[in-house]
């Protein structure tokens, strides 16, 4: 059977407060339904009940086993139980009934797998369910979903932001793993004839692009005009956040802190009074590219000279901006309008010089130039803010579905936005979201399902407003960016039948 293994596991609040579901506890429910031989789901029902919603109507299980209990008000306990209730999906917990026997059974000196599995069996009975492995599942039709990628062939700077082959292997295969098609569609020259042609339900988008600024907007776009919805940030948001200038502003003029900056296209531009030491980077390249210990310059001379190199390596601006001594963090966030913060994770310099950054080398596999804690060592207070600047980033920039934001916490308290990434890598056990997302509860799968559960939401809202005709006298509101008809195009190929 799909189990849904429904838990909170809220990263504010006091460890010892007995209503946030532990790592540990999770784990072990999920790994007895495991043994079991379910095909068990861990969803975190922390944040908005929307998330939540869409997440099941886009893979619903054949099982909830709840262990989340609302946050507030005497009839807490009852939230998600009503909530699973009206999306007509069979759930168990944490009501009397269900808790009375997991207590006799473990009372009487049963294991938590003899327990679970009775458990199980009398939920099939109560809902006339099927513990079978063969049996039919309980799902919605199977959708077509187009990946969208651009692959790494070689090492280095240049195709840095690539998908390795494993990386694209492995999301495909946790789409595959809730019952969906998936289409590789490689992000090259040819992706406007093979997207057409494909013609997918929805796209789940990792692609960079090729060239320009603009080149994450690239596929989403190309969605657009076909109208067909896609994973994460639309096209203005990604070109945005690519060019981090441009997303300084926007966060300056939304109230959030950013370190102070300015724009060199030469290089012989008149410098802005600013503090050093100051850090120079490429203003539109992703994965710390440009950035080295040497990118942070003591004096006008070293601003300029840095300046000159990188404008005439990546052929384009250099942002110049104030280097914030303190601690690195990065922060994952999952929805939308009220975005889920995952934990906080700090990135910990080993033996760090003067000036310490995240650039290039310490993102690779083999650095041993910094570790990772999660969830960061933070005061209840310092963990609130740090979440809240990362809320207030991600609406600001209209980011959805997905994103990572690092910041740096400056010696007195200060939160600066560094840079905002709505299109975070999405490698198993290495990329700063996979990490952050396990330390949540999340497997990679689970992961891969919440960030399509947006895109499929869209598709689902953009049938139901074209099969609902406007009332008498009515003007029809416009129509959805992302629900507009797709241009005259023939019928898909059919679906390669399974292998036995």
């Amino acid at each position: 059977m799909r189990i849904a293994l429904t838990f909170a596991a809220r990263a504010t609040g006091p460890a010892e407060d007995p209503e946030i579901d532990t790592t540990t506890t999770v784990e072990l429910f999920a790994s007895a339904l495991a043994k079991l031989g379910h095909d068990v789901e861990r969803i975190d029902v922390t944040g908005s009940p929307a998330r939540v919603i869409a997440r099941l109507e886009a893979t619903p299980p054949d099982l909830i086993l709840n262990l989340a209990e609302g946050a507030k008000g005497r009839t807490r306990d009852a939230l998600f139980p009503a909530v699973f209730e009206e999306l007509n999906l069979p759930c168990i917990g944490p009501d009397t009934a269900t808790w009375c026997l997991f207590a006799e059974k473990l009372a009487r000196g049963a294991s938590l797998e003899d327990t679970l599995r009775a458990l199980v069996k009398s939920a099939c009975k109560r809902f006339g369910l099927t513990e079978r492995s063969d049996a039919p599942r309980r799902q919605k039709k199977a959708l077509r979903v187009g990946l969208t990628f651009n692959v790494k062939r070689e090492t280095g700077e240049e195709e840095a932001e690539f998908d390795s082959q494993k990386t694209i292997d492995a999301i495909a295969f946790a789409i595959e793993s809730y019952g969906h098609a998936v289409v590789h569609l490689e992000a090259d020259a040819e992706l406007p004839m093979s997207l057409a042609g494909a013609r997918p339900d929805v796209v789940f988008n990792v692609a960079e692009g090729h060239r320009g600024r603009g080149r994450e907007a690239q596929v989403p776009a190309l969605c657009e005009m076909l109208g067909i919805p896609y994973t994460a940030s639309d096209p203005t948001t990604l070109a945005i956040c690519l060019d981090k200038s441009l997303a300084k502003q926007i966060l300056r003029s939304a109230g959030v802190d950013t370190p102070s900056w300015q724009l060199l296209t030469t290089g012989r531009e008149k410098l802005r009074p600013m503090r050093f030491p100051v850090i120079v980077k490429p203003n539109a390249e992703g994965t710390s590219k440009g950035i080295t210990g040497a990118s942070v310059v003591m004096d006008e001379a070293g601003v300029r000279a840095a300046a000159r190199v990188l404008i005439e390596r990546y052929g384009q601006p250099a942002l110049v901006e104030e280097y914030i001594r303190g601690r690195e963090l990065t922060v994952g966030l999952l929805g939308d309008k009220r975005p889920r913060v995952l934990p906080i994770m700090e990135v910990v310099f080993v033996d760090p010089s003067e000036h310490p950054v995240y650039g290039f080398e310490e993102k690779q596999a083999d650095t041993t130039k910094v570790r990772f804690e999660c969830p960061a060592s933070l005061t209840p207070a310092e963990q609130r803010r740090v979440e809240k600047v990362a809320r207030d980033t991600f609406a600001a920039l209209d980011c959805r579905d997905v994103a990572r934001v690092d910041l740096r916490m400056a010696e007195d308290g200060t939160l600066f936005v560094l840079e905002v990434n709505p299109l975070p890598g999405l490698a198993p056990d290495f990329s700063d979201l996979c990490v952050i997302a396990k330390h949540a509860g999340m497997d990679h799968k689970a992961l891969i399902g919440e960030i399509l559960a947006g895109a499929i939401k869209r598709l689902q809202q953009g049938r139901s407003s074209a099969a609902s005709p406007a009332a008498p006298g009515t003007v029809p509101p416009p129509p959805n960016k992302q629900a507009i008809s797709p241009i005259a195009l023939p019928p898909p190929p059919p679906l390669p039948e399974d292998k036995a």
